[in-house]
């Protein structure tokens, strides 16, 4: 339901899609900063000693849609 949501939000600006949508966020926030935080603490150390500058670019490209 998400994805689309951010579809309909995105092409309508409609208030109550824009207010369900916060909520959505609201609820994955907590999540997303965990996540996040260890992402930045014990994930990226690891992955610098492991992969060339070229090898860490492009892994980090990867998650980045190209239509944005």
């Amino acid at each position: 339901m998400y994805p689309r949501l951010r579809e309909q939000w995105a092409r309508t600006a409609d208030p109550a899609l824009g207010a369900a949508l916060a909520t959505h966020y609201e609820r994955l926030s907590p999540t997303l900063k965990v996540h996040l935080r260890r992402e930045v603490t014990e994930v990226t150390p690891a992955v610098e000693k492991v992969l060339t500058e070229k090898e860490f670019d492009q892994l980090a490209s990867h998650g980045i849609p190209q239509t944005l």
